[in-house]
C-alpha cells in the first residue's frame, strides 16, 4: 500500500476498530445468551423429569386412591401451577368434587354421567 493510500485511510482507523469491536461484541453477546438459555433449559428439563417420576411413583402407591395436591407438590418441591402442570404432563387429574386431589387417570378415569368419585 502506498504511502498516500494509508495516509487517507489512517484517520478512519479508530472508526473501523470501533465499528468491527461492536459487531464482535455482539454476536459474542447474542451467542452468550443463547448458550445461557439453553443450559438453563436442559437443566430445568432435567429436574422436571426427576419430578414427574416421583409424582409418578406417588401416585402409583397403591395405599392411597387419591393424593393431596399440597402433598404432591411439597415432595417435589414445585410452586402450585408448577405442580398442577407436572401432574398433567403425567396423565393425572383432580377429583371432581376435591380439586386438591389427584391420581392418574388411568387408574383412576372419570367418572360416567351420573357416577360419584
Amino acid at each position: 500500500m502506498s504511502a498516500e493510500a494509508t495516509a487517507t485511510i489512517q484517520p478512519y482507523i479508530p472508526l473501523i476498530s470501533a465499528i468491527s469491536g461492536g459487531v464482535v461484541g455482539g454476536v459474542v453477546t447474542v451467542f452468550g445468551q443463547i448458550f445461557v438459555h439453553k443450559y438453563k433449559e436442559r437443566e430445568r428439563k432435567k429436574l422436571e423429569s426427576v419430578q414427574k417420576k416421583m409424582l409418578d411413583k406417588m401416585l402409583r402407591d397403591p395405599t392411597y386412591e387419591w393424593r393431596s395436591l399440597s402433598t404432591l407438590r411439597g415432595t417435589v418441591g414445585a410452586d402450585l401451577e408448577t405442580a398442577k402442570r407436572l401432574l398433567i404432563d403425567i396423565g393425572a387429574r383432580g377429583r371432581m368434587g376435591n380439586p386438591k386431589q389427584w391420581a392418574l387417570m388411568e387408574l383412576k378415569p372419570l367418572p360416567k354421567d351420573g357416577d360419584n368419585e
